[in-house]
């Protein structure tokens, strides 16, 4: 396996083939691919990224470079560097987001986005109402209650543990992440997302531990019309560790 880190962001790179990429979700970092990795390094070209601000990665000098397109061209910058073209991206949460906008923008084999939902309202009225408590000091007691409604309970007790130990939520880095759901008005930023949405052309699997309604679907289709919606009907946030066999045998399919 090579190591390292290049245009200030840590990776590990196993296996060979076909370039699959796997980005994580705000808080942890590459590590919790370590499963999925194991599954699929035998046929294919395994790339775990730490994400700015998070594991071994640099950090952004300025709010705006947290913006979901900024950091899907610094991971293009990335992929340049270690002569990946064309990449099949799995991401996951707030990395399912990265990935999306990154298929918007630079050629891709394909997207699965791993339970990150891209209708925002919802979640940006909840982090505006609880906005207070995320920039202040009781930050750690807000993100306790996130990570409670994740559905790690759901996941075997070692897999649990393991889980919970790789997460090292980092205030400032979050609230630079999320700064444009504080300081955007909600239909923008939707726009946002639905531009980006709308400019993929690669093919598209949204996997979800369990959807918000039966809409949802209808919604996504609508912006990405080739794309696959699969509703695991799970309360955990990580269905990927929550069957990791199952997990790669849809990457299998999907990464050929």
């Amino acid at each position: 396996m090579r190591n390292g880190i290049a245009d200030g962001l840590a990776f590990d790179d196993e296996g060979s083939g076909p370039p699959i990429v796997f980005l994580h979700g705000m808080s942890w970092d590459r590590r919790i691919w370590q499963p999925i990795v194991a599954r699929l390094s035998d046929r294919f070209r395994c790339v775990c990224v730490d994400l700015p601000g998070h594991g071994a990665s640099h950090d952004l000098p300025q709010t705006s470079d947290y913006q979901l397109d900024a950091v899907a061209s610094r991971l293009h910058q990335l992929f340049r560097t270690l002569e990946i073209e064309k990449p099949l991206l799995v991401g996951h949460s707030l990395g399912g987001a990265i990935a999306s906008f990154y298929a918007a923008q630079f050629p891709v084999r394909g997207v699965i986005n791993l339970d990150q939902l891209l209708r925002l309202g919802p979640m940006m009225a909840a982090v505006k109402e609880r906005s207070a408590l995320i920039h202040g000091p009781d930050f750690p007691a807000f993100w306790e209650s996130l990570m409670q409604s994740f559905g790690l309970d759901q996941l075997p007790d070692s897999v649990c543990l393991w889980a919970k130990s790789l997460s090292k939520p980092r205030q400032e880095i979050v609230l630079n992440y999320w700064d444009q759901l504080f300081h955007t008005e909600a239909s923008e930023f939707q726009a946002y997302i639905d531009d980006a949405l709308r400019r993929i052309g690669a093919p598209y699997v949204a996997l979800h531990g369990s959807l918000p309604d039966g809409e949802y679907a209808g919604w996504m289709c609508q912006r990405v019309p080739a794309a696959e919606i699969i509703d695991l009907a799970t309360p955990c946030h990580f269905p990927h560790l929550l069957d990791p066999d199952g997990f790669a045998a849809i990457v299998r399919k999907i990464a050929v």
